[in-house]
């Protein structure tokens, strides 16, 4: 395929079933960062969603973003919880990653709110973690991005 294919193309190589309309990218907005939690199970999202009143969007997976924005810069990560006996990826979103959004097909917005203003996106999860007693870090924290 060439350096600029045409929408076209794209559509005709299989990219158009996955092709994002909307997209929500994380960086310096008014002087705060935005971010995302992505929860990676349905219904941990569900049980999430109502406990904090920010944007909070269902994947077309059924899987959940809840969206923030931050006054100190956060490195993005990755770690595991259990959940209904089983481990489920958690991921908070910061400088620089991308996220869909709506009005991509599949995506809803569930929570209207503008994204709440925190110190820390890990702030947040840790507050959400002690909402849930039954759910347990199975994995350390681990750095998938690193500040400039």
């Amino acid at each position: 395929m060439k350096n600029n294919p045409s929408i076209e193309e794209l559509i005709a190589a299989g990219y158009g079933r996955h092709m994002t309309v909307g997209a929500f990218s994380t960086g310096i907005a008014g002087g705060v960062l935005a971010a995302v939690i992505d929860i990676d199970h349905p219904t941990l999202a569900d049980f999430v969603f109502p406990l904090l009143d920010t944007r909070a969007v269902r994947t077309i997976r059924k899987r959940g973003h809840i969206y923030v924005q931050e006054y100190l810069p956060s490195k993005s990560t990755t770690f595991d919880v259990l959940w209904e006996g089983k481990p489920v990826a958690i991921e908070l979103k910061c400088a620089g990653a991308q996220v869909a959004a709506p009005p991509t097909p599949g995506y809803i917005l569930v929570n209207k709110s503008l994204p709440m203003l925190v110190n820390r996106v890990e702030d947040v999860w840790q507050l959400l973690a002690k909402q849930i007693p039954s759910l347990k870090t199975i994995t350390r924290l681990k750095v998938a991005a690193t500040l400039p």
